[in-house]
């Protein structure tokens, strides 16, 4: 399918949504990233599309009157038309039985009701949309079986499969299924006594939104005081499923650049521990103690002053991360880190999609930054003044509506994952599955998961960015191959020195580079 087809079809659903939520107003930036030195805004409705178009499951939390589910709906509406046709709005008492017993009871009649009599017969577990309202207060043992449908797993007593979700076929003929899931949960004080319910509904979410962190702004409030009707009147339509999931496949296909990949393996070298016997936070019985601990003599020459004395007696990388990160936070899984760049594809859709419209839409941007930005995509080794005169002289007609056609068509042609995108997505993403020291969190981000979280993922940002950009040599040898010279060995080891997380996250890249291949004839030849 072509670019310009995947995006008529993503506005088309950016157009969509916005005429579904007339009368829901919520404006507040749920993240910022940013590009030609101009800021691109993510709202609400930006990260709902992005859900749907990676098929991730996204959780609304916060307290109650935050407007989680009326936007649960108004976004299934506008991507699969109307409710019970396109999407179903769960509920546990008409679903899958009733809550009005006391636990005791319930349990008593749901430990009798097999899988086949649960899941058989519910026409809605076939819809490519799925809400689920407050499913945290269902009792433990109904939502344990309820689960298997956020994983679309469900195995019947007689080894019976069911594939839930809306089936369509690939772009190879084959059939796959498709379901966007939305969770609204609230919290609070009232709501306790969930606590081991809400871990397991959240260790199965990609997407994260604490809608408390992210409150609707005065200009919301005026609005919403003004509008007419109390309730929120969201009208049903047509849906979109198929350009749904045309880009939703297009999406999966969008590759990431080495950059952005070694931002990822940076979040993911995390766990790195220089006093550990592991060399890892894990495997052992981690705590703060171990920074206090000198480094081995072979480390710690590094830091010697020139009387030969050691200057500091704890483990200096304490001081090469802000906020005394290193020993508070543990690395991004390999589970968090896939669903971390499948999120971060759409985002580099959207990302590409708000740059077009920045750049038509924005008289002020500037000639020199739209040509820098221009041969940074076709890997023109130019300076910014000369860039204006190279294109001058190879296209006479060149003016500024010639060089943002150029740019755009270079641009839509050359969407991949950059590190502002895996930057942005990571507190959304690994908002309840990073471990970190909550006592430090309070201490520094004042209880807030989401501060810290984006101060993690900047800190990475800007230490492999800076690594990056001021040795780009030394960057492609490293993940392309090629021979260090005495100089850049030289560079490399105060660089590792300084960031200990850096020199784990290169590290695998000489094993691709020179695979250990072993003929396993000659093998059992050993053995003739």
């Amino acid at each position: 399918m072509e670019i310009r087809d995947i995006v008529a079809k993503t506005l088309k659903l950016e157009d969509r949504i916005k005429e579904i939520g007339q009368g829901y107003y919520h404006s507040t930036p749920i993240s910022t990233t940013n590009t030609l030195n101009q800021n691109l805004y993510f709202g609400l409705s930006d990260w709902g599309l992005i859900g749907a178009l990676t098929e991730s499951t996204i959780l609304l939390t916060g307290d109650t009157d935050r407007g989680k589910t009326d936007f649960a709906k108004i976004l299934m509406t506008s991507l699969f038309g109307q409710e019970e046709k396109g999407w179903h709005k769960t509920d546990i008492d008409l679903d899958f039985g009733s809550m009005t017993y006391s636990d005791t009871n319930f349990n008593a009649i749901s430990d009798g009701l097999t899988s086949s009599e649960l899941f058989k017969g519910k026409d809605f577990l076939y819809m490519p949309g799925l809400i689920w309202d407050e499913p945290n207060r269902a009792p433990a043992k109904l939502l344990n079986k309820l689960l298997h449908i956020l994983e679309k797993d469900i195995t019947l007593e007689n080894g019976e499969k069911l594939k839930s979700g809306f089936t369509y076929e690939d772009l190879q003929g084959v059939e796959r299924q498709y379901q966007f899931n939305m969770l609204a949960m609230n919290e609070g004080d009232e709501f306790v006594g969930t606590s081991e319910v809400d871990r397991a509904l959240r260790r199965r979410q990609t997407i994260e939104i604490p809608m408390d962190n992210f409150p609707t702004n005065m200009l919301d409030k005026i609005l919403m005081a003004r509008r007419k009707d109390v309730t929120l009147d969201i009208r049903n339509g047509e849906g979109c499923t198929k350009e749904v999931i045309d880009v939703y496949q297009f999406v999966k296909n969008i590759p990431i650049s080495k950059e952005a990949e070694h931002l990822r393996l940076y979040l993911q070298s995390m766990n790195y521990c220089a006093n550990s016997l592991t060399n890892s936070k894990r495997g052992i019985h981690f705590s703060e103690e171990l920074c206090s601990k000198p480094l081995s003599e072979s480390v710690q020459k590094a830091i010697r002053d020139e009387s030969g004395k050691n200057t500091k007696k704890s483990c200096h990388y304490l001081a090469s991360y802000p906020d005394k990160m290193c020993p508070n936070i543990y690395e991004v899984t390999d589970g968090i880190s896939i669903r971390l760049t499948n999120v971060a594809k759409a985002h580099a859709l959207i990302r590409t999609i708000k740059t077009l419209q920045m750049i038509e839409d924005s008289p002020q941007i500037q000639t020199k930054n739209l040509a820098k930005r221009l041969f940074q995509q076709q890997k023109k080794n130019k300076h910014n003044d000369e860039m204006i005169q190279y294109l001058e002289k190879t296209n006479p007609d060149y003016d500024k509506k010639n060089l943002v056609q150029e740019f755009a068509r270079t641009l839509v042609q050359n969407i991949y994952v950059e590190p502002q995108d895996i930057r942005s997505c990571l507190p959304f993403v690994a908002f309840s599955k990073i471990q970190m020291n909550p006592h430090w969190v309070k201490q520094n981000y004042q209880g807030s998961k989401m501060l810290a979280l984006q101060k993690i993922g900047n800190v990475a940002y800007e230490n492999v960015s800076r690594f990056q950009t001021e040795h780009p040599n030394l960057f492609h040898k490293i993940t392309e191959g090629g021979e260090l010279n005495k100089t850049e060995n030289q560079i490399l080891s105060e660089i590792y020195n300084a960031d200990p997380w850096l020199k784990k996250s290169v590290e695998g890249y000489d094993k691709i580079l020179s695979p250990n291949k072993q003929d396993s004839t000659n093998l059992l030849d050993l053995i003739a």
